[in-house]
């Protein structure tokens, strides 16, 4: 028995020692093998690197189609010019507005904005007979009588202008190049579809050796738009009448109430009032110089009266 037991004994040690060599090793490999072990094959998931951007400033960038307009494009044959029936210049040479409604080049020309443009501005117009009596901006009124406003394709690109020494000015001189001879006489009241100059500015009035007034709708952020169907104030009507209260001479630099910049700081019913930053403006109750005492018969002989404006028509 105990020779059996021994002989037992033996191979559970022999079987012992054999499991031993063949399990150590594989820890001892599973254990100090980790450090050396391969990097995996795959990589980590990242977010693809942005995609290389256009030089062209962002903020002026060429529309690759035309925006969403609040209004549909029209079914008519696209507007083309027409011409005052005689090319000798008014008897009012350099007094008229000429009002066009400009795109730039790398966008399609639309009918679109016209009739609420045209809206807008009639109504700027109505708003000043109400004020001064039947006058009102001299503006010449093409020979479509419902769409007083001239459609025009500019040669140059909203970018364009954004890298001009002066935009405004390039824009001006755009817009008179593409002018026919016979009304480059006259002050153009330009709309135009895009952003040009300070991105602020709304409208801008310009004197001296080149008058103009320009109203980009891409500076407005998108707060400001025609609007067919509404009375003034509403759509450009009230940015038309502050830009042509500016042209017609509001606020001169006598006035007392001038805030440095043209514009008055006494009543919120003002066409031409600056704004304090707290009160709203009187949308209900514009008016021109309710006080009678900066550029509207104040009686002075020493500062400009708007009502002997050049740029007046009417009764």
């Amino acid at each position: 028995m105990a020779s059996e037991a021994v002989k037992a004994a033996r191979v559970f040690l022999t079987l012992g020692f054999v499991g031993f060599l063949l399990v150590v090793p594989k820890l001892a490999i599973d254990y100090f093998g980790k450090a050396d072990a391969a990097p995996p094959t795959t990589v980590p998931t990242r977010l693809a690197p942005p995609a290389p951007t256009s030089p062209v400033a962002t903020a002026f960038a060429p529309a690759t189609s035309e925006p969403t307009r609040p209004f549909p494009p029209p079914t008519v044959e696209p507007i083309v010019w027409t011409l005052p029936p005689t090319t000798v210049p008014p008897v009012g040479y350099g007094d008229q507005l000429i009002p066009i409604y400009a795109i730039p080049a790398d966008r399609p020309i639309s009918g679109a904005l016209l009739e609420p443009l045209a809206n807008d501005l009639t109504d700027a117009l109505g708003w000043f007979d109400a004020q001064l009596g039947g006058r009102h901006p001299d503006v010449i009124i093409p020979e479509q009588p419902s769409l007083p406003i001239y459609p025009m394709q500019l040669e140059i690109t909203e970018a364009d202008l954004a890298v001009a020494d002066d935009p405004n000015e390039a824009l001006h001189d755009a817009v008179m190049a593409m002018l026919p001879e016979a009304l480059r006489v006259h002050v153009p009241l330009i709309v135009f579809d895009g952003a040009v100059g300070d991105p602020y500015a709304c409208g801008s009035t310009s004197g001296g050796e080149t008058v103009a007034v320009v109203i980009p709708l891409g500076n407005c952020g998108g707060t400001i738009t025609p609007e067919p169907d509404r009375p003034f104030p509403s759509g450009l009507a009230y940015l038309f009448a502050h830009e042509l209260t500016h042209l017609l001479g509001g606020a001169p630099d006598c006035a007392p109430h001038n805030d440095g910049t043209n514009h008055v700081t006494d009543d919120r019913r003002d066409i031409i009032w600056a704004g304090d930053g707290v009160n709203e403006r009187d949308w209900d109750n514009l008016m021109l110089d309710p006080g009678n005492d900066d550029y509207l018969g104040h009686g002075r002989t020493d500062c400009l009266d708007i009502s002997t404006s050049r740029y007046l028509a009417g009764d």
